[in-house]
């Protein structure tokens, strides 16, 4: 049993989708039970929301949006399943049904996160038909299987928790022996009273890793655009190559910290059942790809370099706040209740000041919260107003063999040093896997290639 699933990238068109169909067609003659996730096609989620939110504002221009994406999926129909009118029809009732519920949306002038999901369901349900037609069209034994029915979700609308008890239980129930082929939605599930909901954007690959869980797969492959998870990211630095081999726990570090190639939550199904996961480029499959396993590669120092931009960092500081007990608790909260993330967490050991990296979406709440939660402390003097400082962004240097080797850190510093690159925060934690930064957004660029160029360019002695 094989899992593969194809991003947006890979299902973009007509010639995308050939060549997708071929990879399924060769990984068939190797596998005889197969599941292939798919997301939507590449551009349409994002498409749906802006649709959706023109019509929650009122605008009538959501009615070409709504035309331009009708027009796009029965395009695809006639070219991708030409002559399949089961498709053809199944794909142009979604197209109505999507319709309607926009129109109610623009009737009601609200946009709940409930509809929302059952909005941004459909682009993986166009998808998912149109992949099952195509692999038909090629001789290949292929069915669609509704994700729907088979994993069960809480109701947090947007980022739906998975219940995997119930979930692996339906999922059991498959019988291949019928349709050894089955094309599945990625990113879409129901709760269980029934409700559509997702599981996050870019949750197509959470899919295929729960289904390859459920399932005991040999392995699940990601297919994409690109030869593999990288050094880093190529916008930024212009020869970073792909990473042959890496473990679980550093491909969650380098997701959790802006490796958009992996969506973060997919790693622990795989991890739990000790299933290799493979990164793989669509349109250039005679490449290996990435391997995540169990170990990384045995050569390298570092594995990869990562950033997330558009951060904000928040000074929480004050005399009132030395040695006394709770302070963090609190903030940390109050930080919870309002529902912000913090990626990154400083605090130095007079306990004067704590500071934290946020989302800059986040900046409103997170300093709301705050001055709620600290009001009596602010109002004597005794906390400090919060301190938000904007155009930031947080890179991390991750590797295992970063583990009980001196020198490391002097050396990623050293270099941003050389680079006229200031450092206005560090985290490292006690597993020295890695060592996270705050840098100024402006700094980006060069702070990333000075350390790609000292730990990834072959030394010339």
């Amino acid at each position: 049993m094989r899992v593969i699933k194809f991003g947006g990238s890979s299902l973009a068109d007509a010639p995308a989708v050939d060549q997708a169909v071929s990879v399924i067609q060769n990984t068939y003659r190797d596998d005889p039970s197969l599941c292939v996730v798919v997301s939507a096609a590449g551009g349409v989620t994002d498409e749906i929301i802006a649709t959706a939110r023109l019509a929650s504002g009122k605008r009538i221009e959501y009615k070409d949006h709504l035309s331009k994406l009708r027009k796009r999926q029965m395009s695809m129909v006639s070219t991708i399943a030409r002559g399949d009118r089961d498709v053809s029809d199944l794909v142009q009732e979604l197209c109505l049904e999507f319709s309607s519920i926009c129109d109610g949306v623009y009737a009601l002038g609200e946009l709940s996160a409930k509809v929302l999901d059952r909005l941004m369901s459909f682009g993986e349900l166009c998808s998912a038909h149109l992949i099952a037609a195509a692999c038909r069209q090629k001789g290949l034994d292929a069915r669609f299987e509704d994700t729907r029915d088979l994993i069960v979700t809480d109701e947090h609308f947007g980022r739906a928790r998975v219940d995997f008890g119930a979930t692996n239980e339906r999922m059991r129930r498959l019988d291949f022996m019928d349709a050894p082929i089955r094309i599945m939605p990625g990113f879409v599930a129901r709760s269980a009273n029934g409700r559509i909901t997702t599981l996050g954007r870019n949750g197509s690959d959470y899919t295929a890793a729960i289904i390859g869980a459920a399932l005991d797969a040999g392995v699940v492959e990601i297919w994409t655009d690109v030869d593999g998870v990288m050094t880093a990211n190529p916008e930024y630095v212009a020869n970073a190559s792909p990473i042959e081999q890496m473990s679980y726990v550093e491909a969650m570090e380098l997701s959790h910290f802006g490796a958009h190639v992996l969506h973060s939550p997919t790693i622990q199904p795989v991890k739990e059942k000790h299933i290799p996961l493979r990164v793989c480029n669509t349109f250039h499959p005679e490449f290996k790809g990435t391997l995540v396993g169990e170990q990384g590669e045995a050569n390298r120092i570092i594995t990869g370099i990562s950033i997330i931009d558009d951060v904000s960092f928040i000074r929480v500081e004050g005399s009132g706040m030395v040695g006394v007990f709770g302070v963090a608790g609190r903030l940390f909260s109050a930080m919870a209740v309002h529902e912000v993330n913090l990626m990154m967490i400083s605090q130095g050991s007079s306990e004067h000041s704590i500071c934290f990296a946020i989302q800059s979406s986040d900046v409103q709440r997170a300093v709301l919260a705050i001055e709620k939660e600290f009001e009596p402390e602010m109002k004597a003097h005794m906390v400090d107003a919060p301190v938000v400082e904007k155009d930031m962004c947080v890179l991390a240097v991750v590797g295992e063999n970063m583990r009980r080797q001196p020198g490391i850190s002097g050396m990623v510093f050293g270099s941003l040093g050389s680079a006229g690159v200031n450092v206005v925060s560090i985290a490292q934690g006690s597993s020295e896997r890695n060592i996270s930064m705050v840098i100024y957004k402006a700094d980006a660029v060069p702070a990333m290639n000075a350390i790609h160029e000292v730990f990834f360019t072959p030394n010339p002695d």
